[in-house]
């Protein structure tokens, strides 16, 4: 009798019975993968992205007939109010990390294990510009998910070379600028540098935007994510397209420096769901530096070791029991920032060669 595990698609998944043939399976979504109907894995699942015959099984579904729809990834506010579930960190960290690959693997959404734990992209636009940030290349991708009938977008980091990350996090500016997109909150003051580098993105991302919309009528809400000076821009570019463009956004992202001040931080807790994920020792969440007025969006969730076990910190922004608590000797980690949930960054369909 083959286990859960070793299935490979919804057919089989929901195939396997025990001795008695009562079927012992779910197929999660999310992940594309098979587990046991009683295992841990099943039941963090939102219950609209699972599918099972097992007696008892919490899952909505029970056909392994799973067109694009069917899944509902749950609001930002997860179980409880507690923030999300590690399976949604999980599926925002593969769209993440996948915008680090080569714009036609994207296009093709055939990047490897990132995209490969992705279903239900459509319309997936790449753009790329140099900008004001160090003269670090950005990119972005653009893309409708069929499965929560909603827009996604991701913004790609700086360089994964472990000098060169070194190097931008020393050189790093710390100038701040009230910019005319936050007008509502004119106190506010973001990293000049930070919010540029959303600007000189920002008409291609539109358009892409205008092309999902316009084939999709109706759809106003952007998910956002992205990684590193990526996981910045995406805060920048969720408060934007909130406030001057008439957008419901939310965002879950990793290993971001700090975007703002805390007057930013403030403004951002009033208008957009932000879940920030760190990683133990990940150097970049302490940039730009806190004692230069600088302040982290709310709210914090730390991973503070290799596995997938995680806190969901307080609301300050600056929880000295999550990232903040290796300051100020311990914060030196490359290899945190490139590593999270036990991921690398990879891309081809051969996937294990880094970028």
């Amino acid at each position: 009798m083959p286990s859960c595990s070793d299935v490979d698609n919804p057919t089989n998944c929901l195939s396997v019975n025990d001795p008695d043939g009562n079927p012992t399976c779910t197929w999660l979504m999310l992940s594309g993968s098979c587990a046991d109907a009683a295992s841990s894995e099943t039941m963090s699942s939102p219950v609209t992205c699972c599918s099972s015959q097992a007696a008892g099984s919490p899952c909505k579904h029970q056909s392994a007939e799973l067109p694009d729809g069917l899944c509902s990834v749950p609001d930002q506010s997860g179980q409880n109010g507690m923030g999300p579930s590690l399976e949604e960190i999980q599926h925002w960290l593969h769209l993440a990390f996948a915008v680090y690959c080569p714009e036609s693997e994207v296009k093709d959404w055939n990047c490897g294990v990132h995209c490969d734990a992705v279903t239900g992209l459509s319309m997936v636009r790449f753009m790329s510009t140099t900008g004001y940030t160090d003269n670090v290349a950005h990119a972005a991708m653009v893309a409708y998910d069929s499965q929560t009938e909603e827009i996604v977008l991701s913004f790609r980091g700086t360089d994964n070379d472990a000098a060169f990350i070194e190097n931008w996090v020393t050189n790093l500016d710390a100038f701040k600028k009230k910019p005319n997109e936050l007008q509502q909150y004119p106190e506010a003051s973001v990293h000049a540098g930070f919010w540029d580098s959303w600007l000189s993105l920002k008409p291609d991302v539109m358009a892409a935007i205008a092309e999902v919309t316009a084939s999709h009528s109706g759809v106003k809400a952007i998910r956002v994510t992205g990684h590193s000076l990526g996981a910045a821009i995406a805060t920048n570019a969720a408060m934007d397209l909130k406030l001057n463009n008439g957008f419901v956004t939310s965002v879950v992202n990793f290993g971001s420096p700090r975007p703002g001040d805390f007057n930013y931080h403030q403004a951002i807790l009033s208008e957009v769901p932000h879940w920030r994920v760190t990683h133990n020792n990940d150097l970049v969440p302490h940039v730009a530096p806190q004692k230069l007025g600088f302040w982290h969006a709310s709210t914090e969730i730390h991973f503070p070791e290799t596995g997938l076990e995680f806190k969901v910190c307080d609301g300050s922004g600056e929880d000295k029991t999550c990232a903040n608590a290796c300051s100020p000797l311990h914060c030196t980690s490359v290899d945190d920032h490139l590593h999270y949930l036990g991921q690398p960054i990879v891309c081809g369909s051969s996937s294990g060669v880094v970028v």
